[in-house]
C-alpha cells in the first residue's frame, strides 16, 4: 500500500473514533438529562437533541 493510502485510511479511522467518542458522550449526557427529569417517557428525542447541542458547544469551547 502507498503512503498516501495509509494516510487516507488513518484519517478515516480517526474520524470513526471521533464519531464514536462523540456518540458515547451524547448518550451519557442524554441519560443524565432524562434522569434529572425522572425518566418521564416521551422526551427521549428532546433529551438527545439537547445533549448533542451541549456536547457540540463544549467541543467548540462555548457555553449554552
Amino acid at each position: 500500500m502507498s503512503s498516501q493510502m495509509d494516510d487516507v485510511l488513518s484519517a478515516e479511522a480517526e474520524i470513526r473514533r471521533d464519531d464514536n467518542w462523540r456518540h458515547e458522550r451524547v448518550a451519557v449526557a442524554a441519560y443524565y438529562l432524562a434522569a434529572n427529569r425522572g425518566f418521564e417517557p416521551g422526551r427521549e428525542a428532546a433529551d438527545w437533541s439537547l445533549a448533542e447541542l451541549q456536547t457540540d458547544a463544549i467541543d467548540a469551547g462555548r457555553r449554552l
